[in-house]
Parts: C-alpha cells; sequence; structure tokens
C-alpha cells in the first residue's frame, strides 16, 4: 500500500494535530475529535483508529472564528458577535445570522 508515506506526515505535522477529525459519513455516530486536546494514551488510540480505518475519518483545519463589535437597540450597548465571510463565494453571515 502507497499509503504509508501519507500517514507518517500525519503523524508527524503540527498542521495535522490541530485540526479536528471528523466521520466521512453523517450516518456515523461519532462526534468530532479536537485533536489539540489529546494526549498520551488517547492521542495514541486516535491514530490507531485512523490507521486502522483511515477512509473513516476526514481533517478539517480549526478556524478561529472572527468577532466584531455591534450595536444592540434593545441594550443599548455594545456587543461582540461572531462574524463569518467567505472571501471566494458569495456566501456572508452576519451577526443577526443572517446570510446574503
Amino acid at each position: 500500500m502507497r499509503r504509508k508515506p501519507a500517514l507518517d506526515y500525519a503523524k508527524s505535522t503540527s498542521i495535522v494535530w490541530s485540526s479536528t477529525f471528523q466521520p466521512t459519513r453523517p450516518s456515523a455516530k461519532r462526534r468530532p475529535v479536537f485533536v489539540s486536546a489529546l494526549k498520551g494514551v488517547a492521542r495514541a488510540e486516535m491514530l490507531r483508529r485512523i490507521e486502522a480505518r483511515p477512509h473513516a475519518y476526514v481533517a478539517r483545519e480549526m478556524i478561529e472564528l472572527s468577532q466584531a463589535p455591534t450595536w444592540s437597540r434593545a441594550h443599548e450597548r455594545r456587543l461582540l458577535s461572531p462574524v463569518g465571510l467567505r472571501s471566494c463565494g458569495r456566501a456572508v453571515v452576519w451577526p443577526d445570522g443572517a446570510s446574503a
């Protein structure tokens, strides 16, 4: 199998270990694993599961959400609200949850 070099890279790179591993199928009853929180035995067990069934996991980079100050008329004060923006497409998420 030619999978070994990729697996060795995955074990050694810090990018992968700052990722979230999620099941590839939504029907799987597993929750995402935040790899940066794994230490020692738990980390070794996660590696064992990935080696046994690499097709069952996908790694996703953890993206930090930005915050922008917003004004609340109800509370008449400034709040920090999460903001999402997709620069290559048309998707934009505004602080009130609406999308454009």
